[in-house]
């Protein structure tokens, strides 16, 4: 995780280890997970968080309940979510990401 300003310059990051996990999707929604649960112990009031996998960023703001696959770790990055005042998810292409 790449954590900026408001004026996009950085200003901190995180990397977090991920084993034993061979499903892309369930890695995507581990990642946004854990980015969630940082931003929340570390007391952020606005976050954006952006993603390359559609389908964890459709997860994430969708209002129903998805329980299979990587469904039950999104519904607990929701959870985090509940914490922090602003958060909003935005699906970003792999080539975006980093600007």
């Amino acid at each position: 995780m790449i954590i900026r300003n408001s004026m996009a310059e950085i200003v901190g990051a995180l990397a977090t280890p991920v084993c034993r996990v061979s499903y892309p999707l369930m890695v995507e929604a581990l990642a946004a997970m854990k980015d969630l649960e940082f931003a929340k112990d570390i007391g952020f009031g606005r976050i954006v968080l952006k993603g390359d996998s559609s389908r964890v960023i459709g997860r994430l703001n969708s209002s129903t309940s998805n329980l299979l696959d990587a469904g039950l770790v999104c519904e607990k990055g929701k959870m985090s979510k509940s914490f922090i005042a602003s958060c909003v998810f935005i699906h970003t292409r792999r080539d975006d990401m980093y600007r």
